[in-house]
């Protein structure tokens, strides 16, 4: 089995991404985030190929490398494999790239993706990062936790989590759509926790301005670093959870959330 350390790579790319991100058609901005959470289909692909799983034209993929500096599309993807390290033989690397073509059915496929979403999350997610999430939420009077949609079970678990360790805790968003009376009593001393991946729910981004504006601490959790959760939180962390056939998972995602739970209980 091939493995692939993207953390190098990807760190190199999403300083170029983040640098000119602003300034990106809606597009190319399709294209960045697909590129964030899939370093390695850069180095692997060509032009046709990553358009079709990116879903864009193919000139969007050459418009995209000209936008962050490179002569052309080999120029970029040159960059990103003199970046990324790679192990095992091609035929590992093509069969890593394409599980679908190497398994049948549908479990499979997800099963071997989200070992890969796994993989990076062990590479991108440091111990420093857990107990900086720790030391915010021990210094909480009140952690105010929101995931809505595809982040609900996520932001469920994470609240279910703090309450088994009798952490002053509120689940936001789960009661009629009552998240602005409820995130009422937030305050300085308090810290919320938010959860959501692109195209990113209207109320967590809502709650990101209250919390803010209130004052409070601020840890997120989305799926990479041009989220606009990621702006201005004192903690931002990111997950890339598996995709198969347009539906993504959310095995990496819990993987944090009870990593954070056990880093908890253990300080």
């Amino acid at each position: 089995m091939s493995t692939i350390d993207q953390s190098v790579g990807n760190g190199v790319f999403q300083a170029l991404i983040q640098e000119h991100y602003d300034g990106l058609s809606k597009r190319l901005k399709q294209l960045a985030r697909y590129l964030l959470e899939n370093p390695d289909r850069l180095a692997l692909c060509t032009v046709a190929e990553l358009a079709g799983e990116a879903d864009v034209p193919p000139s969007t993929v050459i418009r995209l490398a000209n936008a962050l500096g490179f002569g052309g599309f080999s120029e970029m993807r040159r960059e990103i494999r003199s970046q990324l390290h790679y192990t095992g033989s091609y035929t590992d690397r093509v069969q890593a790239a394409c599980p679908e073509s190497a398994q049948q059915g549908t479990l499979s496929p997800l099963i071997e993706k989200s070992r890969g979403s796994l993989q990076v999350l062990e590479q991108s997610i440091n111990e420093k990062d857990l107990l900086r999430a720790v030391s915010l939420i021990q210094q909480a009077d009140t952690i105010y936790v929101m995931g809505v949609r595809r982040a609900h079970p996520v932001a469920t678990y994470l609240a279910y989590g703090l309450w088994q360790l009798d952490r002053r805790c509120v689940l936001l968003g789960g009661k009629g759509g009552l998240h602005q009376e409820e995130a009422a009593g937030i305050r300085r001393t308090d810290l919320v926790f938010l959860i959501s991946y692109y195209p990113y729910g209207e109320e967590t981004l809502w709650m990101q301005e209250h919390a803010q504006m209130r004052e409070a601490r601020l840890i997120t959790l989305t799926d990479n670093e041009v989220s606009p959760l990621a702006k201005d939180a004192d903690l931002a962390l990111f997950v890339r959870d598996a995709e198969v056939g347009g539906v993504r998972g959310l095995s990496t995602s819990m993987c944090l959330a009870q990593g954070l739970i056990l880093s908890l209980a253990k300080n």
